[in-house]
């Protein structure tokens, strides 16, 4: 393996972990059927909840999928890389 690929591999790694360590810094939510009928077609439908402001739970929910969208790039390209270095 060449340095590029041990590189690609280390900042897949590292990624990985920050996805891990994002998902266990939110908070749990238990919506039960009470919170999905009541409040949960607001969010469906883009709405924010109206009785918090921005906090670091939203920031970091809208963190997640970009995060994971990173690690579907960067192992696709990972796999290009190391197919093409051989």
């Amino acid at each position: 393996m060449t340095w590029y690929v041990i590189l690609m591999a280390a900042i897949v790694l590292v990624t990985c972990v920050a996805v891990v360590a994002v998902v266990l810094l939110q908070s749990a939510r238990s919506a039960s059927i009470s919170g999905t009928i009541a409040g949960g077609a607001d969010k469906l439908f883009g709405g924010k909840d109206k009785k918090r402001a921005r906090t670091i739970d939203e920031k970091l929910e809208k963190a997640t999928p970009y995060m994971a969208g990173v690690i579907i790039v960067l192992v696709v390209a990972l796999n290009l890389v190391y197919l093409f270095s051989k």
